[in-house]
């Protein structure tokens, strides 16, 4: 172990200079999904343990969702532990750099396991934890994403092993650590993960596929705790249920794009130009560095051996995932292959690519250190390439701009680009800025390919001691994914994303039962503050409420996307008990009579809605549709759901339509996260309408006996009431999350007895 303190440090060290302005500074670092989402979610989780309630239903955001099942928040995940220790600022910036850490470490013992040396493994674990692609997540905020990171080397790490030695124990152990990766929350992971390790033991002889499948069966049953809940809400979300093939194909990795591998910049950066290319910038973005890609080159050209093919074969089969809807017959295997037809942005496939990529490289620069008189002949072929690619670089200075606006035309024309406004990217003022930047990233990859070259050309002669040779190496690639990469460090302070207290003090004064809806934010402010909110952002939204959303806004219904947003108003918000709407200073609301103006403050304007509908209210009228024709009812203006509720199935109860001043009391005894309880009294049959979101896995009591809850107008819940008074009692219990941690629990003491019992022996 010894041995390995070295290049372990070094991974820390970088850590240390990399993220520096979060480590050393109170600054939290900023992504597009870490305030907005990362920070709210766990903003809840720590209000509900504070609270000592559990975390198993949010009736902050989107008129009430579950939590667990929603994975992301990562209830689970061992290591987020810190997010109940230390502040919330504190703890997202440690989930980030501490996890890109493990995931050098990790990716450095994946590679000394294949055989590469100790410096080549070291390159590995740096190209893997410091690419530009996954700089360019860290700005899109994916912290999921980082968690997911170091467990994938690990697996395949304990899967090489397990082959190797012909030892359950390491796929034991693999199975676990592929039980926490499922727990960290980000399921597009754990399914490519799935195929690289089935893939992975087919390749190394069929004989080695039952490894492959304990590794599988231990980390989904060790997982079921998560696994169970997701699969049980699947069938309703908008990823699951039907979502249309475009949707699916949302950041796709274009092929294009293959030429920020060489020049990251091409199609703008997205912090000094904005990008122009396909899709966002967070997702399709593959530097790896230049003296990696020579690396590459020279690995599959002089060092051609069983694993380096496989690293290739692997490189190519993720390469493929990520084009994803470019490739022929794309939406064929999308719906015909299991698994495809669930995630969108299948760019995210290139975290394997480049875990592949950075192990070959590894295997590259060990063939380097080891062999460099061999070098002379493939330096003349580097030299011709960077002549070549000098006399381009050249050309591309001196053309100026007009050869690319006439680029950024054609991709417009072509309706690419997706991530700005046509008018913008044809003015010269963005063509001007784009081209230079461009420019600037070519010569940039031109030096470091001449420097690469002269330094290999050094070492070729021996004119270089070997000590000094592995510095220079290391030197020049960090300085090259740190000329990528750290901009994308982004940091605020904590203060500055904060709702001002006026706002809230505000808000919170009404004690009534209420939803906000925000205007100018991105955020799920309501988790953040026990506010409940109709908007908000969730990646896995319910396919019902977001084609309710959808009517509202005059969308397609079909169409899907995390964000909900309300931007017209339409009169259904008044039956999602939408009372206020939140907006930045300089938002006017006008032309709505009921919506009035009622508090300001220096950053913050609240408008109020006089014509809600309360929270829960009692009706004595129903119509009976089939869920298809449910949406259409309710976008009819002659559909009133103060006096008529639409259900889908026929109620047991005879009512009679009862005129309007029908004196019903209703009072909410109680609301917390995973109860509610309602008095109410009425003076005949009614159907008390909850406009709380429906889930299967809630359950009514009536005078404490059990009773069926309707789906009442396509999303909300509703419970027959004979005449007389009655205390209802809504709890959440979902069944699946008993299920699973039983499961959970049971596998990893059996595991616990067999790793015991094979450690004993091994001592013995």
């Amino acid at each position: 172990m010894k041995s390995h303190i070295l290049p372990i440090s070094i991974l820390f060290f970088l850590v240390l200079i990399f993220f520096h302005k979060i480590i050393f500074t109170d600054q939290l670092v900023r992504g597009v999904d870490i305030i907005p989402y990362n920070l709210s979610v766990k903003a809840f989780l720590n209000n509900a343990i504070t609270s000592k309630e559990s975390p198993l239903w949010d009736p902050y955001t989107y008129c009430g969702i579950p939590v667990i099942t929603k994975m992301q928040p990562a209830v689970f995940y061992p290591l987020d532990i810190i997010f109940h220790i230390l502040s919330l600022p504190i703890a997202i910036n440690i989930c980030t750099w501490f996890h890109i850490f493990l995931a050098g470490v990790f990716t450095y013992f994946f590679a000394r396991e294949l055989g590469v040396s100790r410096f080549g493994a070291l390159i590995s674990g740096i190209l893997f934890s410091f690419n530009g692609y996954q700089f360019a997540h860290l700005i899109s905020g994916h912290t999921p994403i980082f968690r997911s990171l170091p467990w994938i080397p690990a697996i395949l790490c304990c899967l090489e092993r397990s082959i190797s030695k012909r030892n359950l124990f390491y796929a034991l152990t693999g199975g676990i650590l592929l039980a926490v990766q499922i727990l960290t929350g980000y399921p597009q992971i754990t399914f490519y993960i799935l195929i690289a390790v089935v893939f992975y033991s087919m390749f190394k002889g069929f004989k080695n596929i039952g490894f492959s499948f304990v590794i599988i069966g231990i980390g989904l049953l060790a997982g079921a705790i998560q696994v169970l809940p997701v699969i049980e809400i699947m069938p309703y979300t908008t990823k699951c249920s039907g979502a249309s093939f475009d949707y699916l194909n949302i950041s796709s990795f274009p092929p294009f794009n293959l030429l920020t591998f060489i020049i990251p910049e091409i199609f703008g950066d997205g912090i000094h130009v904005t990008y122009w290319g396909e899709w966002f910038f967070g997702e399709v973005m593959g530097y790896m560095g230049i003296l990696p890609l020579i690396a590459i080159t020279i690995a599959l050209c002089l060092y051609r051996t069983r694993i380096t093919m496989l690293c290739l074969v692997f490189m190519l089969i993720f390469l493929l995932i990520a084009f994803g809807g470019y490739l022929p017959l794309a939406e064929s295997y999308y719906r015909l292959i299991p698994g495809f037809n669930i995630f969108r942005c299948s760019a995210r496939a290139m975290v394997i690519f480049n875990l592949f990529g950075a192990i070959l490289s590894g295997y590259g620069i060990s063939w380097i250190v080891e062999n460099p008189k061999r070098l002379r002949g493939i330096l003349k072929w580097l030299m011709t390439l960077s002549l070549i690619y000098g006399i381009i670089v050249t050309w591309f200075c001196l053309d100026k701009t007009m050869f690319w606006y006439h680029i950024i035309q054609l991709m417009l024309s072509s309706g690419r680009v997706v991530e700005a406004s046509p008018a913008f990217l044809l003015s010269m003022e963005f063509a001007t800025p784009a081209y230079y930047l461009s420019v600037y990233g070519a010569i940039k990859s031109l030096i470091w390919l001449i420097i690469s070259i002269i330094v290999l050309y050094l070492w070729s002669r021996q004119w270089l001691s070997t000590r000094l040779f592995k510095a220079v190496a290391v030197i020049i690639l960090v300085i090259d994914l740190w000329l990528v990469g750290y901009k994308y460090i982004q940091t605020v302070p904590f203060e500055d994303i904060q709702i001002d207290q006026e706002t809230i003090e505000f808000l919170k004064k009404d004690k009534s039962y209420y939803r906000i809806c925000m205007l100018g934010f991105l955020s799920n402010v309501g988790q953040r503050y026990g506010l409940c909110q109709a908007d908000g952002y969730e990646p896995s939204i319910h396919r019902r409420y977001s084609e309710l959303t959808n009517l509202c806004n005059n969308m397609p219904l079909e169409k899907s996307f995390p964000l909900v947003r309300f931007s017209r108003w339409h009169n259904l918000y008044n039956l999602l008990n939408i009372k206020y709407i939140v907006g930045t200073a300089n938002i006017k609301i006008t032309g709505l009579p009921h919506i009035k103006h009622v508090f300001s403050s220096e950053h913050n304007s609240i408008y109020q809605n006089f014509t809600c509908f309360p929270r829960a209210f009692i009706v004595h009228d129903f119509e009976l549709h089939k869920p298809r024709d449910v949406l259409k009812r309710l976008a009819e203006g002659s559909f009133d759901p103060l006096r008529s509720v639409i259900i889908e199935e026929k109620p047991s109860l005879v009512f009679k339509n009862m005129p309007a001043n029908t004196k019903d009391t209703l009072k909410i005894l109680k609301y917390s996260l995973n109860e509610v309880i309602i008095q109410a009294e009425l003076e005949q049959p009614g159907i008390l309408v909850l406009t709380d979101s429906w889930n299967s896995d809630w359950q009514a009591y009536i005078d404490d006996k059990k009773a069926r809850i309707h789906i009442a107008d396509y999303v909300f819940r509703a419970i027959e009431l004979t005449a007389g008074k009655h205390q209802i009692r809504f709890v959440y219990q979902p069944k699946s999350i008993l299920y699973g941690m039983i499961i959970t629990l049971v596998t990893l003491g059996l595991v616990v007895i067999v790793l015991s019992y094979w450690i004993r022996k091994v001592k013995n």
